[in-house]
């Protein structure tokens, strides 16, 4: 019987030291899931998270729609910078459409989502 409590001791013991590290592991951002309805996948790495939100910001402020700030994050994040400026141009060059709805279309083309 004193071999069953030992090693239930042990499994116990096992199991808080596994809750514990899990605790110290857990990022903010993820913790963070959930508040404000918003589900925020966290960048790779700073770098990356303030060049999405430069390339957000620059967008912005070009089409003059804020409520598109979160399109334009994915959009930063999942195409190169270079693609994202192209396809700015060639959206504020056609005089037709709306530059900001164009870039839309051109951007979900791009990423394949059209």
């Amino acid at each position: 019987m004193k071999k069953t409590s030992s090693l239930a001791d042990a499994v116990s013991a096992r199991t808080m030291a596994l809750d514990q590290k899990r605790k110290e592991n857990n990022s903010p951002i993820v913790n963070d899931i959930g508040k404000n309805n918003m589900a925020v996948k966290p960048p790779i790495n700073a770098a990356k998270g303030r060049e999405v939100d430069l390339i957000a910001d620059d967008l912005v402020q070009q089409f003059g729609s804020p409520g598109s700030r979160a399109f334009y994050c994915k959009v930063a994040y999942r195409l190169s910078r270079e693609v994202v400026m192209r396809l700015a141009q060639i959206a504020k060059a056609d005089g037709n459409r709306s530059p900001g709805g164009l870039f839309n279309v051109l951007a979900r083309r791009e990423m394949g989502e059209i």
